[in-house]
């Protein structure tokens, strides 16, 4: 299947590919080595806008669709991988807020996520991703949530500063949770 770049996406495609070469594929070995993001460089993603990329204008972002996405992964793991999936994850957790969250959260979070790395949460240590067979769960106490469970295979764990999480509030029922 063959997809026509339209020009905007040609652009941002060029763009992503001339970054990812001069600032991303000489650290290619050193990122795997040290499993972590050097911070300049993670700053220089963040201020050139990859957070953002599909987070709607009216929410700060660029407003690019799936395919650019999609492209933009493509690119950056060419030239090292981790920086695509981190990228991944946190397009599809920002893809959740867009489809699920109230107004008041979309408004509160989106424009967040043009600096700060979402991740996203579902996966049990004893269910996989099997998730009637979850046990972690979220249980309504006055006007607070509780979240109580274990999670594994968190994407983004650990470098993400807000996650969206998968738990049970009924027996037949999943919610998510956006945890800042």
């Amino acid at each position: 299947m063959s997809i026509k770049l339209t020009q905007p996406q040609v652009m941002l495609h060029q763009m992503v590919t001339d970054f990812a070469d001069k600032e991303v594929k000489p650290l290619d070995m050193w990122i795997d080595k040290h499993r972590e993001y050097p911070a300049e460089l993670w700053s220089s993603i963040v201020n050139t806008g990859f957070l953002g990329l599909t987070i709607p204008e009216e929410y700060g972002g660029a407003g690019f669709d799936v395919v650019a996405s999609s492209q933009t992964i493509y690119d950056f793991a060419q030239r090292n991988a981790s920086i695509a999936f981190t990228l991944e994850g946190h397009y599809k957790t920002v893809d959740q807020v867009l489809k699920y969250a109230t107004p008041a959260l979309k408004e509160k979070y989106l424009p967040q996520a043009t600096h700060r790395v979402f991740g996203f949460s579902s996966t049990e240590p004893q269910g996989g991703s099997n998730v009637m067979g979850f046990t972690a769960k979220a249980v309504k106490e006055g006007d607070k949530w509780i979240l109580n469970g274990n999670k594994s295979m968190i994407t983004n764990g650990g470098l993400a500063e807000v996650y969206c999480v998968l738990l049970k509030t009924s027996p037949t029922e999943l919610s998510c949770f956006l945890v800042d």
